[in-house]
């Protein structure tokens, strides 16, 4: 970082100056300590969560919000976005649901067994008495 002497800060009056930038070195290091402690803030207030959640025997926690849906709500085990886990397998799988009653499930496989043969094919296969 190199620095150079100009007009005193507004803020704090020193002459430090950051070349680039030409932001007060004295304000740019108070901000960054202040950035950082708020950062150690929050991932201790996330670990605090995460712990609360192995004690109640909960598979999701409050953790830090996702970069891609803005939701907080994340699992324990791979600390993934629960929303974004769940778009992910729909967008593989298809919209499945797994608990079928028979019926649904007898509708689904019914057009396989009875629109590809006729009367007669099942006949003399012997499925017909």
């Amino acid at each position: 970082m190199i620095t150079y002497i100009g007009k005193p800060c507004k803020l704090c009056g020193t002459n430090e100056k950051i070349l680039g930038t030409k932001r007060c070195v004295y304000c740019r290091r108070k901000s960054q300590k202040e950035y950082h402690a708020r950062e150690k803030e929050k991932k201790q207030l996330i670990e605090k969560n995460k712990q609360a959640a192995i004690v109640q025997k909960t598979r999701i926690y409050e953790g830090a919000a996702c970069s891609r849906c803005h939701n907080a709500r994340r699992y324990i085990k791979s600390n993934n976005c629960v929303t974004c886990t769940r778009s992910n397998i729909i967008a593989y799988y298809g919209n499945v649901t797994k608990h079928k009653t028979p019926e649904e499930r007898w509708a689904e496989l019914r057009p396989r067994f009875f629109d590809t043969k006729t009367d007669d094919e099942f006949r003399g296969r012997g499925f017909w008495v």
